[in-house]
């Protein structure tokens, strides 16, 4: 299939279950393996991003022996694009830090907040020094949502302030004569018919434009295809293979092309 525009694209995205397929992931396992279980596996992938290492993590400590393990074995976890910096001295600092904070339980319970300005509050005031800068406090708002059943509420003017600067970089690059606001209302217009990944207790809305966003920009510079997100986590599981099956697979025999050349006008066709 032919994408032209972005709203094809969304729609691929999200009915392929490439739209963060983490949280389907998360939250099917979490059934089978509980909510301690859960929060190791938050605390480390937040951490690393890594699924298998987080996985892993999971599985082999405890509340109590979660951030020994991971200083002990600092070295050698590997890590997901987003964490590709957090190494060396840097990032044990991290780690010391965020063990001050408490078991992974209590670090997700601190990590929350009704609202987004107020989360980002609690990340200043309380988890300086523990590496999440906006687009990890965005991760913590989506997984506390979509994963752990903790609602932060994210109104359209805290989303064009606090939204991670890629996502911010694919709205301009699509629309460079409209401001963001206008962006993100006409993108969740049409993103609300679908419904959000996860929890599957609400429609799509920002934070899912957030993701699309970043989709939009990879899409138009050539970067990402249609189930990449899927690809990548399913290649990162392959060192804990028992958790392959909570993880989507890709429909066998769709594929999505992108235009050669790509139309700029076309793909960002009817945002209103």
């Amino acid at each position: 299939m032919l994408i032209t525009n972005w709203r094809e694209l969304s729609e691929a995205v999200i009915l392929t279950g490439d739209l963060d397929p983490l949280y389907d992931f998360t939250v099917a396992v979490k059934k089978d393996r509980g909510d301690l279980w859960t929060a190791r596996f938050v605390t480390h992938l937040l951490t690393f991003y890594d699924v298998g290492g987080a996985c892993h993590a999971a599985d082999l400590t405890s509340e109590g022996s979660f951030w020994d393990y991971v200083i002990s074995n600092y070295d050698d976890f590997p890590r997901g694009t987003n964490r590709r910096h957090s190494r060396g001295d840097l990032g044990r600092k991290y780690v010391t830090n965020c063990e001050k904070i408490g078991s992974p339980s209590v670090f997700l319970e601190s990590a929350w907040a009704p609202n987004y300005t107020a989360l980002t509050k609690v990340f200043q005031d309380k988890f300086h020094g523990c590496g999440y800068g906006p687009y990890f406090v965005w991760k913590v708002m989506d997984y506390q949502d979509r994963v752990l059943g903790r609602p932060v509420k994210l109104e359209l003017h805290e989303a064009v302030r606090h939204m991670p600067d890629e996502a911010k970089k694919g709205a301009t690059l699509l629309w460079p004569d409209v401001p963001l606001l206008g962006v993100l209302s006409g993108m969740t217009r049409f993103l609300s018919r679908f419904t959000a990944p996860g929890l599957r207790n609400r429609q799509c809305g920002l934070s899912e434009a957030e993701t699309m966003l970043c989709a939009l920009r990879g899409w138009y510079n050539g970067d990402y295809s249609v189930g990449q997100d899927l690809a990548e986590r399913r290649k990162q599981l392959k060192s804990a293979p028992l958790f392959l099956e909570y993880i989507a697979t890709f429909p066998t025999g769709t594929k999505y092309e992108r235009p050669n050349p790509l139309d700029p006008k076309a793909l960002s066709a009817n945002l209103a």
